[in-house]
């Protein structure tokens, strides 16, 4: 695909996306907190990620002593059936320990106060870290443009026509930056989530801006998306 097919195809997916999808809008965290909230978020449900949060906030005083607590402790918080179990605790326990011995604190103060491209790079330079969790967090905590995707949206972007099978998932990232404003970062990423996340995805669909019969969440990520789904209810009862 040329520059310009990638440009058209990724402007006509956020606009299927809009039309389809209305979600929650982001809950501020400290940004250590929304490291550890990225760490379930990746590749999975939004639903479990909610849960494993309160699950880790109920469990442990606070995010150091997560990180010094035995990986089997973690895990047993989260529950078994959580994807990528094991994996995803002893990615998460090498990262706060990475963060910890060079920050000698629980803490991404420091990165905060990095211009957002370095902050962004600090981030992809944390062991145990994946791309998906150091882009969410630089998008959604320090205000870096980024936009997080991971294989279970890629395979959904491929099926549906956006990329093709040979596209590397980071080139597919990089795309979808190039073409995506900087401002509409964090409600794509939620829209792309909300795609990740949908059971009833058909791939014949997913670049068509016609209205999905099935409900979204409804809460609004901003007035302006609100005002979107006023004007369409408007229309539906006209």
């Amino acid at each position: 695909m040329s520059a310009a097919d990638h440009a058209k195809a990724i402007a006509k997916l956020m606009k299927a996306l809009r039309a389809k999808y209305t979600p929650d809008p982001v809950v501020e965290r400290d940004p250590i907190v929304e490291l550890v909230y990225a760490f379930l978020l990746w590749d999975a449900p939004s639903t479990k990620a909610n849960a494993a949060m309160r699950r880790l906030e109920e469990s442990f005083v606070d995010m150091n002593e997560l990180r010094v607590s035995r990986p089997a402790e973690v895990m047993a918080s989260l529950g078994k059936t959580y994807p990528r179990l094991e994996e995803r605790v002893l990615r998460m326990r090498e990262t706060l320990r990475d963060l910890y011995k060079r920050e000698h604190a629980v803490s991404l103060a420091k990165a905060a106060e990095m211009p957002k491209r370095d902050a962004r790079s600090y981030l992809e330079t944390l062991e145990g870290i994946t791309p998906f969790i150091a882009a969410r967090v630089a998008l959604v905590a320090l205000g870096a443009h980024a936009i997080p995707i991971e294989e279970r949206l890629m395979g959904k972007l491929v099926a549906g026509g956006v990329f093709t099978e040979d596209t590397p998932i980071d080139k597919a990232a990089g795309l979808l930056e190039r073409y995506i404003p900087a401002e509409e970062g964090v409600e794509s990423h939620l829209l792309l989530q909300a795609l990740s996340e949908d059971t009833s995805f058909d791939p014949e669909t997913l670049l068509s801006t016609k209205k999905s019969r099935s409900r979204s969440t409804k809460s609004t990520t901003t007035k302006k998306a609100g005002t979107r789904k006023r004007t369409r209810s408007r229309a539906a009862s006209s």
